[in-house]
């Protein structure tokens, strides 16, 4: 049934935007925002609505309505202003994907690394007229705002560059194919909310739609139309031609158009269009914000305390009583003035106040210590690990969703875009049979960064990883950055240990690779003793006996102390000392080497 409702309404949509039959066009409109409101959990848009005002800290409303529900009585005295938004931190905080630029290249059909500048130029130059980073980070948020969000590509005519926008899901009505729902390019039609022509506090304002839906063109070919229409039917554009940004026709590889738009769902559940909105999120907030207000009038009436006047006439006690700080109330012979105090226990309430916040932190999955109280004890990098697992696999999901995402549907798409306008215009051509990998960028999730050096430290030292590698993890950057920052710092330090007599120089370019010395083949894993590090100090004094022991000259002994001493310093790694000294030295062996290094 619904199909056949809506190809007809299609089929109306397409002639009477050509022939320009305005009541027409009308009853097409509200057709397709009836189906798409069938597919709408009940006070769908009025949640979102919430939502939005309450992640960009709009909150007075609902306080009021909380004070007044709480405080029927009193509430106009209560201070309103004081609201403490936590929400959007909240979200933030889940929509980490893109808290960083993740990193974009592209390959060739079989799989090869590009080497062609003039494409790789194009896609980066794509990526920075459209603001990829900005855009997918507004995605991300807007997805785990309302639990849905809508992405969409087009060509701006008037800047002449690639633009990509993001569009909380209330504001896109969607008429699905009942039997994909979830599938936008399988939809019928999809109205995309556009801001009124008339300004936001017309009264006689209609509401614009972006108009996409399947239909027959002049041609009669089944493909995706476009059109800026009103409520009441009248279009802004006489053809495609003409349009503007969102509405000019793109043209994928088989020079079919394309819908130019991309549904993303926080969990993609069978024959769900539109998941319910977190409005518990809503909720949280006003709780928040009551008790923080609570509080504050718990100091001020605690502060001030509450009086019971006794033989006080009502009309002369509005005037008499001055209860405010530095006040004074003088009373006639007869009247009296009792204070009464109560305790007031803010400790107990902050207190309270905190376990919410955590306990809100837990059910959605975040780190308890990013809202732990400021005197909360450091915590290990183990444990740190262990209390941000939650929050990191809920993160690996949305990686899985993002990549699949951005390496398929939005990859062609935003290369159609490009193709089709960008090139026209002198840009070169992003071939189709390109590929394109995505890769997430790093978290800025605090960690333990000594047990984080031991553990690189320690890989290094067992040959598990090269320092390049180390240093890459270590910092978020390339293996290649770190190669060239190491061969960087060998050249460096070759400059500075050499006039310090130490003698160690080649040795240590050895370890470390360079483009002057190769790098030192191990035959074996040398055998080290584990012993507890000792005492700066006394290393150093140790280094100096038990080297004297192996009949080392005075110069050798020193530049063995002063090796010490830079690694009681930090400025040298215990394992690529212990290695420097192997080499530098033949009469220490591992044993020994190992004992002389705190």
């Amino acid at each position: 049934m619904i199909h056949d409702l809506l190809e007809g309404a299609n089929r109306r949509a397409g002639e009477a935007i050509r022939v320009g039959a305005d009541s027409t066009r009308k009853d097409w409109v509200r057709q397709i925002l009836d189906v798409a409101e069938t597919w709408r959990p009940e006070g769908y848009r009025r949640a979102c609505e919430k939502l939005s005002d309450y992640y960009q800290n709009d909150q007075q409303g609902g306080l009021l309505e909380q004070l007044q529900q709480a405080f029927p009585d009193t509430w106009q005295r209560m201070p309103r202003e004081m609201m403490l938004p936590v929400m959007r931190r909240w979200i933030d905080q889940q929509a980490t994907v893109y808290l960083t630029p993740a990193a974009r290249t592209l390959s060739s059909s079989e799989g090869e690394p590009l080497d062609d500048e003039k494409v790789t130029a194009s896609f980066e130059q794509l990526q920075k007229d459209a603001a990829y980073w900005e855009v997918w980070q507004r995605l991300d948020r807007t997805v785990h705002t309302f639990n849905a969000g809508l992405i969409m590509f087009g060509w701006n005519t008037w800047r002449k560059r690639v633009e990509a926008n993001v569009v909380p899901p209330h504001l896109v009505h969607i008429a699905p194919d009942p039997d994909d729902p979830a599938d936008l390019s399988r939809a019928w039609a999809v109205l995309v909310e556009l801001a009124s022509s008339e300004g936001v506090n017309s009264t006689n304002r209609q509401r614009r739609f972006l108009a996409y839906w399947r239909g027959e063109d002049e041609q009669g070919r089944q493909d995706w139309q476009a059109v800026v229409v009103s409520e009441d039917g009248s279009i802004e554009m006489n053809g495609l031609d003409d349009a503007m940004d969102f509405t000019a026709p793109i043209k994928g590889e088989d020079g079919s158009t394309v819908l130019p738009m991309i549904w993303l769902q926080r969990e993609v559940a069978h024959g769900i269009v539109y998941p319910r909105p977190p409005i518990d999120l809503v909720h949280a907030q006003d709780a928040v914000n009551e008790t923080w207000v609570d509080i504050h009038m718990r100091a001020r009436t605690s502060g001030y305390g509450s009086y019971v006047a006794t033989s006080l006439d009502i009309e002369r006690a509005r005037g008499a009583l001055n209860i405010t700080p530095g006040g004074v109330t003088i009373l006639e012979e007869g009247e009296s003035l009792q204070s009464i105090t109560s305790d007031s226990r803010l400790g107990d309430h902050v207190e309270l106040l905190q376990d919410f916040l955590l306990q809100q932190a837990q059910r959605l999955g975040l780190p308890p210590s990013s809202w732990a109280p400021k005197n909360r004890p450091q915590l290990s990098g183990v444990a740190l690990k262990v209390e941000n697992l939650e929050s990191d696999l809920h993160r690996a999901q949305q990686i899985n969703r993002y990549e699949r995402v951005e390496e398929t549907d939005a990859w062609n798409i935003a290369r159609s875009v490009w193709n089709t306008y960008a090139v026209p215009n002198g840009s070169d051509l992003i071939p189709w049979d390109i590929r394109m990998m995505w890769r997430p960028g790093p978290t800025t999730i605090p960690t333990d960064e000594e047990s984080q050096r031991r553990v690189l430290d320690h890989d290094v030292s067992k040959n598990w990883l090269t320092a390049s590698q180390a240093m890459a993890r270590a910092l978020g950057i390339s293996e290649q950055e770190a190669e060239d920052r190491l061969a960087a710092n060998t050249d460096t330090n070759r400059a500075q240990i050499r006039p310090a007599g130490l003698g160690l120089a080649e040795a240590a370019l050895g370890l470390v690779g360079s483009s002057e010395v190769e790098p030192r083949q191990r035959a074996a894993e040398p055998t080290v003793e584990v012993v507890e590090p000792a005492q700066d100090q006394e290393a150093i004094a140790l280094a100096g006996e038990d080297v004297a022991k192996s009949a080392l000259n005075g110069a050798q002994i020193k530049s063995l102390v002063e090796l010490v001493a830079q690694v009681s310093a930090g400025t040298l790694a215990r394992s690529a000392a212990i290695e420097i000294i192997q080499v530098s030295f033949p009469t220490v062996d591992a044993k020994q080497a190992n004992k002389l290094v705190p």
